[in-house]
């Protein structure tokens, strides 16, 4: 007659930093005593991609020795990937239990390290990036091993969003080792500087703009942004029209945005030559295929998040708010694909004028990796909870 073992593991949260690490606890409750032989942990990740429109990149991943997966005949996490994707990561198993006796029930936590140069999770129509912690159990009366896996998401590291999985071009004197590790390519600094920063080149309230052209429908016009930095932030100014077909000012007064941040727009009209009918803007985030891809640039996907009309015949001020949800996906840029977001305008007056910015989306702030001597109940993260039959041994 067989017994049931109730096993749960959760994590601290749902989402977890490049260069961090993976934490939470399993929880193991058996009716009798029970007897573990061993017990592991492991990461992996893994990329699948659409192989009408994106081919599967060869990548290296950095060998480990598997002697010791093999003598424990542990399952192969490779496969999750499937006949079109790849194993992108491959952690190194961690030892929960071993040879150790369950009375009633025993609570083990865990912390698994994160490399600082991983690519993000997401999930798109033309690919996806996932990754799973899986949890390996060897019980005394079973003739099999017991496999928990436990899905979770992983943001960027705190220094780029960029990732690229090919390896970088180098020139003839550099050689590439096939084992070496995936490239993080950072991106090109944006200049912000830190609020208690004395040390200050740019006295504040100075403004620094440069041309941006953009092109309208149904003509060609030019835009002009200033950036203002006040207090180590960044305000951008966007001068919609020329000299003689002066429009709207449009006003950002900040740079980058963290999930459940609010876009605030604003609209000044008390300069403009033409008269302003009516502005509709869209928060829209969009799918473009990366460089590896067969069409590199193109959009295979768009959604529209939150949509704003105003009449603005006769006002001089007037503003936008764009609340984003706290579980949104930050901006992701790599070489397979990349998931941005725009605000798109489009503006009504003798004739009707399109025009989209991008919004970038950073990964919130790291929290607090201190875990233990906390209630079960802060534990806000996935979990995956398994019954196993433990059979009685003759």
């Amino acid at each position: 007659m067989g017994e049931s073992v109730h096993v749960e593991a959760r994590l601290t949260c749902g989402h977890f930093h490049a260069g961090g690490a993976v934490r939470g606890y399993v929880k193991i409750e058996s009716p009798r005593k029970l007897y573990i032989e061993w017990g592991v942990v492991q990461v992996h990740g893994h990329l699948c991609v659409d192989s009408d429109v994106l081919t599967i990149p060869i990548m290296p991943v950095t060998a480990m020795d598997e002697s010791f997966m093999k003598s424990l005949n542990l399952p192969d996490v490779k496969t999750f990937s499937g006949p079109t994707g790849i194993c992108i990561y491959q952690g190194k198993p961690t030892v929960l239990y071993s040879e150790i006796d369950v009375e009633r029930s025993t609570t083990s936590h865990f912390a698994t390290g994160l490399p600082a140069k991983m690519c993000p999770s997401f999930k798109g129509t033309s690919a996806r990036v996932f990754y799973v912690l899986s949890f390996t159990f060897k019980v005394q009366g079973t003739q099999k091993i017991q496999t928990l896996h436990l899905p979770f998401d992983i943001y960027a590291g705190v220094t780029s969003s960029t990732f690229q999985f090919a390896p970088p071009l180098r020139n003839d004197a550099t050689t590439m080792s096939p084992s070496s590790p995936v490239v993080l390519v950072p991106p090109p600094p944006v200049g912000l500087m830190s609020p208690t920063d004395d040390v200050r080149a740019i006295p504040v309230a100075v403004r620094h703009g440069h041309e941006i052209p953009f092109e309208v429908v149904p003509r060609v016009m030019h835009g002009r942004v200033d950036t203002e930095r006040l207090g180590g932030t960044h305000t951008r100014h966007f001068t919609i029209g020329q000299a003689s077909f002066h429009l709207v000012q449009v006003t950002f007064v900040k740079q980058t945005y963290m999930p459940g941040d609010v876009v605030l727009v604003a609209f000044d009209f008390s300069k403009a030559t033409q008269v302003c009918k009516s502005i509709s803007a869209s928060l829209i985030v969009e799918e473009r295929l990366g460089a590896l891809s067969l069409d590199p640039g193109r959009v295979v996907n768009t959604h529209t998040l939150q949509t704003a009309m105003e009449a603005t015949a006769g006002m001089l001020h007037t503003h936008m708010r764009f609340a984003l949800p706290v579980d949104i996906t930050p901006t992701i840029e790599t070489d397979v694909m990349s998931h941005v977001y725009v605000l798109a305008f489009e503006f009504e007056s003798t004739e009707h004028l399109q025009w989209q910015v991008p919004v970038h989306i950073v990964p919130p702030i790291v929290p607090d990796p201190s875990h233990f001597n906390v209630p079960d109940e802060v534990f806000q993260g996935q979990s995956r909870v398994r019954k196993l039959a433990v059979l009685d041994t003759v």
